[in-house]
């Protein structure tokens, strides 16, 4: 999951899954996603840590990807482990 996710290359060339990707697919399809937008919105924007990890939990959230210009508020130091990093995308995992 990260800020922007309109497109599905995470899951194309990784073939994980992802929790939110490409928007314009999932809503000709008629898939109830504002739920997971939400989610994607309070996981990026919220400045409370417990609230962010609370999240991913409930949601089943393993791994946060995004571009670094696009990182998440709050400290993910705390409650995550950095697993990959080249300088222009990050790959964190919960602790």
């Amino acid at each position: 999951i990260w800020a922007w996710s309109d497109t599905s290359y995470v899951t194309a060339f990784s073939y994980r899954r992802s929790y939110l990707a490409d928007l314009e697919q999932i809503s000709i399809m008629g898939y109830q996603y504002a739920d997971r937008l939400e989610n994607q919105k309070i996981i990026f924007e919220s400045t409370n840590e417990n609230e962010v990890v609370q999240k991913l939990h409930s949601s089943g959230i393993n791994y946060l990807y995004f571009p670094t210009q696009l990182k998440p508020m709050v400290d993910l130091n705390q409650s995550f482990v950095k697993i990959f990093d080249n300088g222009m995308v990050e790959i964190w995992k919960i602790s």
